[in-house]
């Protein structure tokens, strides 16, 4: 029996739905996101990538929403800002300098420091 709000069960999807946006296949995104919903409530890099894949589908309100709440859960994560400042350039200025942000490159960084850090941590040894 699996728990389907815990986080856990949502990476396997996130990282499907991460892929099926680089494929360009933005409709499978977004049900593979909704469907990992509550478990990736509160994950940042869930929401953000929901939000590029409306994005992607110019569903502009969605895509400012999901960035929205990919900041409230988790406000260090850089990617959601970058593509929210993207869709105020394009909208004020009708163009961008800033790529789409798939947060890949903090989710490997946050990664290496847990496992630096694990690897850091001292074992306790019984007297």
């Amino acid at each position: 029996m699996h728990d389907s709000n815990h986080p856990a069960f949502a990476r396997p999807l996130v990282n499907q739905a991460r892929s099926a946006i680089r494929a360009g296949q933005y409709d499978q995104a977004v049900m593979l996101l909704q469907s990992s919903h509550p478990a990736a409530s509160r994950d940042g890099f869930a929401w953000n990538l929901l939000g590029v894949a409306h994005e992607c589908r110019k569903e502009w309100k969605q895509a400012r929403h999901c960035y929205g709440k990919a900041m409230l859960a988790d406000p260090a994560l850089n990617a959601p800002q970058q593509n929210l400042r993207r869709i105020y350039e394009l909208f004020t200025f009708s163009r961008s300098n800033e790529a789409i942000a798939l947060g890949d490159h903090e989710l490997l960084l946050r990664r290496h420091l847990e496992t630096s850090l694990m690897k850091r941590r001292p074992v306790s040894t019984p007297i």
